[in-house]
């Protein structure tokens, strides 16, 4: 959750949060605003295979912990950031040679 106040600072924030998730292997980054909700934001980023996010995961940087920060700066210290990592399931994922 971000504050109005904070949205414009958080997005920008985030789009660094963005080049960080793709040079980490990321290939596809979005940030979205809840239509319903506009202090409802959502991270959501996709990876080739489990595999690729642990090792996205043991990847960071110090530099990137500072990245991440700046961006939790602007939540609503209220709130907790929930995070859910999901799985793909379909034809093209039983082809992945990570799997």
């Amino acid at each position: 959750r971000v504050p109005l106040a904070n949205a414009a600072a958080f997005v920008q924030a985030m789009e660094e949060v963005g080049h960080v998730r793709k040079r980490d292997g990321a290939w596809r980054w979005h940030l979205f605003k809840d239509t319903a909700d506009a202090e409802h934001w959502y991270e959501a980023f996709t990876v080739a295979s489990w595999l690729h996010y642990l090792r996205q995961r043991r990847r960071g940087t110090a530099a990137d912990e500072v990245v991440l920060e700046r961006a939790r700066r602007f939540l609503d210290p209220e709130f907790q950031p929930l995070v859910r990592r999901m799985i793909a399931r379909g034809r093209e994922m039983s082809t992945n040679s990570d799997a």
